[in-house]
């Protein structure tokens, strides 16, 4: 590591260290800004070709995007995302749980709903302001490495239009949102620097606190740990790295307790932003299923160095696109195809090359006669020196594997990639800087020369990042999401005539929601797609899976039609809702079967896609069929089942029946029985019992408080017991010293009456 220069002792925290970076006159800066801001907004018009769109049309409006746009329907009309009424219906979607801290995005769209109630413009816009919030905060991060004015102006609007932002995009709104990133690197240099993270401003008194170093990082750090969790691990893991780097070369106690306050501050606002989260599954206990991640996905989901250097998927030249369609095609773990593109993939060969480089020993005494040069070759190292740690966690079986062995939450380690993105763009920007500064004293040119040299190849950067950046595969289809978004607004439109105001409408085939597999081409999110264009009606869809509440879908979808209809009818369901394409060809048999219980559909989409089916009748005919009481029996029961899930270490695997059958290892929780009721519920429950083949024994099932001996001939025997499930979770567990497999397991409910039609 080479020598950085230090601030003299008697110098104020705010001034900038000699020769770490380019004199800061404040008219050039402020130009620099906006000229990046300016130059950000004309190239991300052409790289989506913005006169093309309509900005009251989500410009993605398929997978994840509907959901994003979904959030900020719901935070425009509530003020907040973690509660819907209207979806998840009857219980609404509570957000908790899909716990999340990425609670900037919703604040911007809270303030964006001051001046626009329209869910398309909203999102649209921020997706937009994305790109020249990122720009500016580049242009900051770039002149603290060091980079000239016109090189920085260049690199940012080319991290501005980064393949990952657009790859991302609307369907990953928040981590394509990633300006803060390269604010919170920032502080990560300097930590590694050595200087003053926690410093106070030169004026005196509460001023000073509030314009010195450690107001800044408080800010920052804020502000980066309230827009990504995921963003907000890198930069903490860089920050240990920073400081204790920096601890090793300096030996100073202060700056590493600095870079280490700055760590707990990161996680300390990460924490914060999901405190409601935490507080509600402490209270209501952790969703079984809202937030599911496999630890081997830690390296399906990671970095390939080959993914970063190969041309971007679907490149404007034919040959890189054959070169990575190639890649794409034969070599397995895709991993979100992350990409640099050709300028920050030079940048990031520098990087890896540095400590190659750094065995032939420089000339000390040119590093004493010119200390740019020194700066720029020490920031060089520094950056590589962050390029590798964070290469070495994202790569495939690299330290996020060993993180996986804590947990694995955090699973998307591919998206490290915007952070080597930044580091290495500021490497290619001093490395430019240096060939320019050699050429100008080779070649004796003038300040004017230098500057115009300088332009002309920032300009040159931008058209060479522009061309091999953007392919026209990134461009929204705006055209077919407008055709999309006006036939659903038609439809919706049909189905508020044809229903009381307040409805309930259930959908059908059911998905969990949300990140389950699409079905016949048909996302898990398109059941939110009604909801967007819905004033006042309830849709069953977009409930959290993982709790009886929101799950008890799954089940009534399975029942015949006839029963389905009389139970939702008796919940208080006025229709319900048949998705053609998603149902394929069971579409058929199921809708014929629906007309023979609740009449001919009362609306069809023009597309003839969807089925509008009323219960309004047959809720008419419970009523005046059955006692009231009875009625609200049934429709707890429908809405409010006990059902099972898996506990910790519990295997599920397809049984003979239809049912699962669900596997105990021995020390495992359980199966957890979740009831959403304020009540204890009476239920049967029946399996069938295998234990160790061959053997005459018996074995301990616990209900809850209740112990229950299930006697085996030849390993296997039968449960059948009854028991009161009080309100929230009850745990099915077996004592035995061997894995215990209980098949075509079912909880049912006692003493439900029976409704007549």
């Amino acid at each position: 590591m080479s020598t950085v220069v230090r601030e003299p002792a008697e110098q104020s925290a705010d001034a900038p260290a000699p020769g770490t970076a380019p004199s800061r006159r404040l008219p050039a800066e402020l130009l620099t800004y906006v000229a990046a801001g300016l130059l950000g907004a004309l190239v991300t018009f052409g790289s989506l070709q913005l006169w093309r769109a309509r900005l009251d049309v989500p410009f993605t409006y398929w997978g994840d995007a509907v959901a994003v746009a979904a959030h900020f329907k719901t935070v425009l009309e509530t003020g907040w995302y973690e509660y819907q009424p209207l979806l998840g219906a009857p219980a609404g979607q509570t957000y908790h749980d899909f716990p999340t801290a990425d609670n900037l995005h919703l604040v911007v769209a809270h303030v964006l709903g001051w001046f626009t109630s329209d869910v398309a413009v909203a999102m649209n816009l921020y997706y937009l302001l994305g790109f020249v919030l990122t720009a500016l905060a580049a242009v900051w991060f770039l002149r603290e490495c060091g980079v000239s004015r016109p090189v920085s102006v260049a690199l940012a609007v080319l991290l501005a239009i980064a393949p990952y932002h657009f790859l991302r995009g609307e369907g990953h709104l928040w981590l394509a949102s990633y300006y803060p990133l390269p604010l919170g690197l920032v502080v990560v240099l300097r930590v590694l620097r050595g200087e003053h993270v926690w410093g106070r401003g030169r004026r005196a008194g509460v001023l000073g606190l509030l314009t010195g170093r450690g107001a800044t990082t408080v800010v920052v750090l804020a502000l980066l740990a309230t827009a990504s969790s995921y963003y907000a691990v890198f930069v903490v893991i860089l920050l240990a790295v920073a400081g204790g780097a920096a601890f090793l070369r300096d030996h100073d106690w202060r700056r590493f307790v600095g870079a280490a306050g700055a760590g707990v501050l990161l996680v300390a606002v990460v924490l914060a932003n999901m405190a409601p989260d935490l507080l509600y599954a402490r209270r209501n206990g952790p969703s079984a299923a809202g937030l599911v991640r496999n630890a081997a996905e830690v390296e399906i989901y990671a970095l390939k160095l080959a993914q970063l250097l190969l041309p971007v998927p679907g490149h404007r030249f034919d040959l890189f696109e054959r070169i990575r369609g190639r890649y794409d095609s034969t070599y397995p773990l895709l991993s979100e195809n992350p990409s640099l593109g050709i300028v920050a993939a030079l940048g990031l060969v520098c990087a890896l090359a540095v400590p190659l480089l750094r065995l032939v020993r420089r000339s000390p005494e040119r590093d004493a006669a010119d200390p740019t040069h020194r700066s720029r070759t020490g920031t060089i190292e520094l950056l590589s020196l962050l390029v590798v740690v964070a290469f070495l966690c994202s790569t495939v079986g690299g330290l996020a594997t060993f993180l996986s062995f804590l947990t694995s939450s955090l699973r998307g380690w591919n998206r490290m990639s915007i952070v080597i993105a930044v580091l290495s763009l500021a490497v290619v920007g001093l490395v430019i800087d240096a060939l320019l500064a050699y050429l100008a004293r080779r070649q004796g040119w003038g300040t004017g020369v230098r500057r115009g040299v300088a332009v002309l190849v920032a300009g040159g950067l931008v058209v060479v990042g522009y061309l091999d950046q953007v392919p026209r595969a990134y461009v929204p289809t705006y055209e077919s999401s407008a055709v999309a978004y006006a036939a659903d607004e038609e439809w919706v439109t049909t189905v508020e005539d044809a229903l009381p105001e307040g409805a309930m409408v259930f959908q059908l085939p059911y998905a969990g929601f949300p990140e389950t597999p699409s079905v016949n081409g048909v996302f898990d999110t398109d059941q939110l797609r009604p909801y967007l264009h819905s004033d006042d009606l309830r849709w069953s869809g977009g409930g959290i899976k993982g709790r009886s509440t929101t799950d008890w879908g799954a089940v009534v979808a399975q029942q015949s039609p006839p029963a389905m209809v009389t139970n939702l009818a008796a919940a208080g369901f006025s229709a319900v809702v048949v998705d053609r394409t998603a149902y394929g060809e069971a579409a058929g048999p199921v809708e014929q079967q629906l007309v023979e219980a609740a009449g001919a559909p009362v609306a069809e989409s023009r597309d003839g896609r969807f089925a509008l089916y009323s219960l309004l009748d047959e809720a008419e005919s419970l009523d005046e069929n059955n006692p009231p009481d009875a009625v609200r029996e049934v429709a707890e029961a429908v809405v409010a089942p006990v059902l099972p899930y898996a506990g910790k270490a519990v295997g599920t695997m397809p049984g003979p029946t239809g049912q699962p059958d669900w596997v105990l290892p021995p020390g495992s929780e359980g199966i957890v029985l979740d009831n959403g009721r304020d009540d204890s519920v009476r239920l049967r429950v029946q399996a069938s019992v295998t234990s160790q083949p061959g053997t005459d024994e018996s074995i301990v099932v616990r209900l809850g408080d209740e112990d229950v001996t299930v006697a085996l001939t030849a390993g296997v025997g039968v449960l059948d017991e009854r028991v009161d499930v009080p309100p929230g979770r009850t745990l099915i567990s077996a004592v035995s010293p061997n894995t215990v497999t209980l098949g075509g397991l079912v909880v049912e409910e006692v003493g439900v009456p029976e409704l007549v039609p």
